[in-house]
């Protein structure tokens, strides 16, 4: 852990920026995806596809803090798994910690950041947990993350997700993980669409 601290903190001037970001803001976030897990049982090692969806809202507050929550849900064997989780975090613009991790640097330039149950949908979304950094790539907005995601997935994998805007307050987001368990592999994709008021 004390790694990892030292790692940002030297990372923390390439990454910060100067830009300012906006006081306040309220998002909405849907997504559905699909992917493939490996699990085991008595009988050996088995892929199981999957479909997941969810949802999300967030309001961020001209104080330095977040409140929101997202939900999501899978598929499984004729039923419906549902799961939610909150989002409370102190947010300054710069620095972000709260419920679902931590962010250091600006959204709109390059930040940062170790996260848990804020990508919707939360398994093809990014994975359940993720590390990684996002860098704008374009002047409109056009956003690009790369790091690694684990969760339902038995491994760690390699994740991207490319945000880029339809219009002033509409943004689509294209999301893909690959990984192997034993050479079988593990994916995901997904497509989210933000609307920001």
């Amino acid at each position: 852990m004390s790694k990892c601290f030292f790692i940002i903190l030297f990372l923390a001037p390439y990454i910060v920026g100067f830009a300012p970001q906006d006081s306040s803001y309220t998002e909405w976030h849907v997504g559905a995806g699909t992917g493939q897990y490996t699990y085991e049982d008595c009988s050996g090692e088995h892929t199981s596809h999957f479909y997941d969806a969810g949802f999300r809202v967030t309001q961020k507050f001209k104080s330095p803090w977040r409140l929101g929550a997202s939900i999501s849900a899978i598929p499984s064997n004729g039923s419906l798994a549902v799961f939610g989780y909150p989002d409370f975090a102190y947010d300054n613009g710069i620095f972000s910690f709260g419920t679902t991790g931590l962010r250091v640097g600006y959204l709109e330039k390059t930040f940062f950041e170790i996260k848990c149950l804020d990508e919707i949908p939360y398994t093809t979304g990014k994975g359940l947990l993720r590390i990684g950094m996002g860098t704008p790539i374009a002047q409109n907005g056009t956003r690009i993350w790369m790091g690694a995601n684990t969760g339902i997935y038995q491994n760690w994998g390699f994740g991207t997700s490319l945000e880029f805007p339809l219009e002033a307050n509409y943004s689509l987001s294209l999301t893909g993980r690959y990984g192997e368990h034993n050479a079988i592999p593990e994916y995901g994709i997904s497509l989210g669409l933000k609307i920001r008021r």
